[in-house]
């Protein structure tokens, strides 16, 4: 054996040699199924309106042009996202429990993944929050949330549920139970200091 010449030297020779083989070999295969198919290896996708970004740019080109047919394949994101179309086999689909919505998909997501997506608020009717929000298709009301029958855009914006204006306490009477939110979870209650007292909290504050 020459000098330096090692055990280990000839095993990464041969694995680099494996690895070199094993990309040409993938690289034929894919251009004779791009020629069979009578698409030039150098087909720049973009000349079609569909641009390749985000996951496309590793999809398999049968994914979306079965059976070789190239011409006619829509370029909109529900054809292929929506559960039992033919062009969806395999795709990422749109989940049941998905927020009601005609928009399309590309209106929230992109094609770099599904996750992540935002909610365009603009047109949403006053009132309808909890269409979504109900700890389902949205994040809803948390369990220690104050007990309320007002809609949730009453008190939170669209940009985050966090701050909330302030509670409007203008048609508390007398006769309202405080303590059915001032009870420490859903709303500061008596501090532990407090003097004791069954009283209202409106009795004095």
């Amino acid at each position: 054996m020459q000098k330096g010449f090692t055990m280990k030297t000839t095993i990464n020779t041969l694995w680099g040699r494996t690895i070199r083989w094993a990309l040409a070999f993938a690289l034929l295969t894919l251009g004779g199924f791009a020629a069979a198919q009578g698409v030039p290896r150098n087909f720049d996708h973009l000349k079609t309106g569909f641009a390749l970004q985000g996951v496309h740019t590793t999809a398999r080109c049968e994914s979306c042009h079965i059976n070789g047919v190239f011409k006619g394949t829509p370029r909109d994101c529900a054809t292929c996202h929506t559960s039992g179309l033919s062009l969806a086999r395999g795709n990422v689909v749109k989940p049941q429990m998905h927020i009601p919505t005609t928009a399309a998909c590309e209106t929230c997501h992109s094609a770099q993944s599904f996750s992540g997506a935002k909610f365009n608020h603009v047109g949403v009717a006053a009132g309808s929050c909890t269409t979504c929000h109900n700890g389902g298709k949205a994040p809803g009301k948390s369990a220690n949330h104050w007990p309320t029958q007002a809609s949730c855009d009453s008190c939170h914006g669209t940009t985050g549920w966090l701050p909330a204006k302030r509670m409007d306490h203008s048609t508390f009477t007398a006769a309202t139970n405080c303590a059915s939110c001032h009870n420490g979870s859903a709303a500061t209650g008596k501090s532990a200091r407090h003097v004791a007292t069954s009283a209202n909290c409106i009795a004095c504050h």
